[in-house]
């Protein structure tokens, strides 16, 4: 299919990286939307024109006015996945992310839900802070998430 694109593209005369996603609108555009109109259909290259078109007007901000509106989508975004996600899948059933970190002893690389609900983990010891060798030892631990007591 992509070699169908550049082959038309290439005989409107017109190069096909420079005019992938490029440029302004006129006749560089107009040659591009014929050429993707041939290949792709005429819905399907019109959705590429308005993509094209709202790039442009995109980059034509200045980078402070783009950052400031991605903040501002990724804040709304976020918003709205969180009022979702409790909607449809209660945290009882479904669990949640904490920010809140458990200082645990080690690095816990792997670990299970007992079905006591507590949880073993194991991993590797950390490293020495005065000469960063590890010791080759496997420590496995136990984790109560209701109490928060912790068990070797």
């Amino acid at each position: 299919m992509w070699v169908a694109i550049v082959a038309v593209i290439a005989s409107a005369g017109l190069p096909a990286a420079a005019c992938a996603h490029a440029g302004g609108a006129g006749p560089r555009e107009q040659a591009l939307l014929e050429a993707e109109a041939a290949a792709l259909g005429a819905d399907h290259a019109r959705e590429h024109q308005l993509q094209r078109e709202a790039l442009r007007q995109w980059l034509a901000k200045a980078p402070v006015d783009r950052a400031r509106l991605e903040r501002r989508a990724s804040r709304q975004a976020a918003a709205e996945a969180t009022r979702i996600a409790a909607a449809l899948d209660p945290a009882d059933q479904v669990g949640r992310w904490e920010t809140q970190t458990i200082p645990f002893p080690t690095f816990a690389l792997n670990a299970v839900v007992m079905p006591t609900g507590e949880v073993m983990f194991w991993g590797r010891a950390p490293a020495d802070p005065m000469t960063a060798a590890r010791e080759n030892v496997t420590e496995v631990w136990i984790w109560n998430p209701k109490s928060g007591n912790l068990d070797q």
